[in-house]
């Protein structure tokens, strides 16, 4: 197979009212009627601002003499939104969905020998605020098209601004005298004895003109490098064709996250009469949720210390070393799994996930509510069954999530939703949604953080949080008021929330930026202290695990994340690693004011995550540097929760000459 790289130098004409006919835009290119940028790329990076609608790209592209057995084929690897492909003028295919790649056969009859022009219209609309936008949304883009920590936040006029449009991610072109593979999913079954069946389905794009008999070769290598090769002839026809091939394998290294094992990661590499058409990385486990929401990994329960990640708004400018970043900072707060929060960002994030043994929530792009028409429901089932396609190899991830917040369409669209996606996939865990009674979020939208004590919204917390500012120099990088009194109307376009800061959250604005800063990362790390300890010492009594809300800032702004957009930690990411430790000492002050003689009042949970045991551990409380406290001899068992209540220690006095100062609160 042959691939010509065709990322670099594109003409593009923006076609705002999206009118423009094929010849009208050869006319304008011919005329010099466009401008030049770099493909891939989002149209925004490349000098249209908060634009909507149609663009059009275009280059020349060479190719040889063919021969007749030979097929061409142009493979884009992401385009948002709706895509139409044309070469010397005549129409060739499209796609709609952003996310994922896709291939348009090219008819021998349309190409030329040596130069050809090609042509894509993309279109990412604007959706008419009021009628359309937000609530009956018909755009398959998630939190990329609404959501309250993009550009504009959810305002009616500018919530769309930054539209993700554009060819963002590579284009190539392919000749072959064989195939190319559009897909290939790897699929298994544990069988007794310790065989594993391994399926896979390839879908392939076969070249020529008539049907030929060709070699299909399936090779897996494994962690400790024993090579597994099974094949098998069959009659491919030209076009689109799909292939099963089965082999079993006696015994497979499992992949674990980071927490209860090694990555184990298998190579996989698919030949079409010795041709590599595919090239792979999977790894075997099975997962489960079982009735009462406690997660199962290769038959060991984990409880899930997790986050939600968007990783980027504008997905060409998420790069390898950003993704290496988020990830690295994950595992060094303790996460062991992050929700992919309504949306599917680039290849590579689980990819880098795979590797670093970080389990995936893995969201469907559907973000509040949305049209409620069948069309749109037949377009979105469409797009969830090639969203779990297209990722289904990814070991990492361990559950689909059909909407987020839908409200009442959990009962309907998503119903359509969740059965599509059980007829792909029934090795994962399938969640109909991420709804609100699963989001908590006392002490920003409601109450104070204290609710916490009684860990709400269990026994699976996918959301909870606060936000917390980001540094002063942060700030000043893409804020213009940065001094009192400041506009607010410019810090609410990047996402800060005036009413719950200041009227839930009690957060002052002090004397300077540096003091607001300082006051509102103090409460949400107090927030975040508070709830996940909360939410740990109900390990193995009705909470099974917790996402905090929001891991980075996927644009310039101010939100509920604990990385700023510049990679910048706030007290917030200090405070959810600490309290993520899978060997948590969490203490209770259940007072931290006292006179002098009166008794202690505290209680302690010993929180190991971990399947290590720990023997001969012992417990010594000091006051004033004296021992008032000791709890000798003591085990820690593996995956456990012990608890030392109040009566362990409120016999204990103060003593008369204890000196006067302030009490430690939090957990230690």
């Amino acid at each position: 197979m042959n691939k010509i790289d065709l990322n670099g130098v594109w003409k593009y004409l923006p076609d705002p009212d999206s009118k423009l006919d094929i010849s009208e835009v050869a006319a304008e290119l011919d005329a010099g009627g466009s401008a030049e940028t770099i493909v891939p790329s989002n149209w925004e990076l490349h000098g249209l601002k908060n634009f909507n609608g149609t663009v059009w790209y275009a280059r020349l592209i060479e190719l040889p003499r063919l021969d007749v057995a030979q097929s061409v084929f142009l493979k884009f690897d992401g385009v948002d939104y709706v895509c139409d492909v044309f070469v010397n003028g005549h129409y060739c295919g499209g796609n709609e969905g952003y996310f994922a790649p896709f291939t348009v056969p090219l008819d021998p009859a349309v190409l030329k020998t040596s130069v050809n022009g090609l042509a894509v219209r993309v279109n990412s609309p604007f959706e008419e605020p009021g009628t359309v936008w937000p609530l009956r949304k018909k755009t398959v883009k998630g939190v990329l098209n609404h959501h309250d920590c993009r550009p504009g936040s959810w305002d009616l006029e500018r919530g769309q601004d930054a539209n993700t449009g554009g060819i963002w991610n590579s284009v190539s072109l392919l000749i072959t005298e064989t195939a190319i593979a559009e897909g290939v999913k790897i699929s298994y079954e544990f069988l007794p004895g310790g065989e594993v069946s391994v399926v896979v389905k390839a879908s392939l794009f076969c070249a020529g003109l008539e049907a030929v008999k060709r070699l299909i070769k399936v090779k897996i290598s494994s962690p400790s490098g024993e090579i597994t090769e099974f094949s098998r002839e069959v009659i491919l026809t030209p076009g689109r064709c799909e292939v099963t091939l089965i082999e079993r394998l006696p015994e497979v290294e499992l992949w674990y996250p980071w927490d209860l094992g090694e990555q184990k990661l298998y190579d996989f590499t698919l030949l079409v009469d010795e041709d590599g058409v595919w090239n792979d990385r999977f790894g075997f486990r099975k997962v489960e949720l079982d009735s009462d929401e406690s997660f199962f990994i290769n038959d060991t329960e984990l409880f899930l210390r997790g986050t939600n990640i968007i990783p980027e708004q504008l997905l060409s400018s998420l790069s390898d070393d950003r993704i290496s970043m988020m990830v690295t900072m994950m595992r060094d707060a303790n996460v062991n799994i992050v929700r992919v929060h309504a949306h599917v960002t680039r290849k590579e994030f689980y990819q880098a996930c795979d590797a670093a043994g970080i389990l995936v929530w893995q969201d469907f792009p559907l973000q509040w509510t949305h049209d409620d028409s069948p069309s749109f429901a037949a377009n979105a089932v469409t797009q969830i069954k090639t969203m779990v396609n297209y990722l289904y190899n990814h070991p990492s991830i361990a559950f689909w999530s059909c909407q987020n917040e839908p409200g009442e369409q959990v009962e309907t669209l998503d119903v359509l939703l969740e059965k599509a996606v059980l007829g792909e996939d029934s090795s994962r865990v399938v969640r109909r949604a991420s709804n609100y009674e699963e989001h908590a979020y006392d002490g920003w939208y409601w109450g104070t953080y204290q609710h916490y004590a009684g860990a709400p919204m269990g026994p699976l917390v996918t959301e909870f949080g606060a936000q917390g500012l980001p540094e002063a120099g942060s700030l000043r990088r893409f804020l213009k008021s940065t001094t009192a009194p400041y506009d607010w109307t410019e810090w609410r376009y990047h996402d800060f929330q005036p009413d719950q800061t200041f009227n839930i959250a009690g957060v002052t604005t002090g004397n300077s930026l540096e003091e607001f800063v300082e006051n509102s990362q103090n409460y949400q790390a107090e927030l975040l202290d508070f709830a996940i300890n909360q939410y740990r010492r109900r390990k193995g009594r009705g909470i099974t695990g917790v996402f905090q809300f929001m891991f980075i800032d996927c644009w310039p702004s101010l939100t509920w994340s604990v990385i700023d957009y510049y990679g910048v930690p706030k007290k917030g990411y200090h405070a959810v690693k600490k309290a993520f430790d899978p060997l948590l000492l969490s203490v209770f002050l259940r007072q931290d004011k006292y006179y002098r003689g009166s008794m202690l009042n505290f209680e302690m949970w010993v929180v190991n995550d971990r399947y290590d045991s720990y023997e001969n551990c012992r417990i010594e409380v000091l006051l004033n540097g004296e021992r008032v406290v000791d709890i000798p001899g003591f085990m820690i068992g593996p995956n456990s929760n012990t608890h030392f209540g109040q009566d362990f220690f409120n016999k204990i006095p103060i003593p008369a000459d204890t000196l006067l100062g302030e009490a430690f609160s939090g957990s230690f």
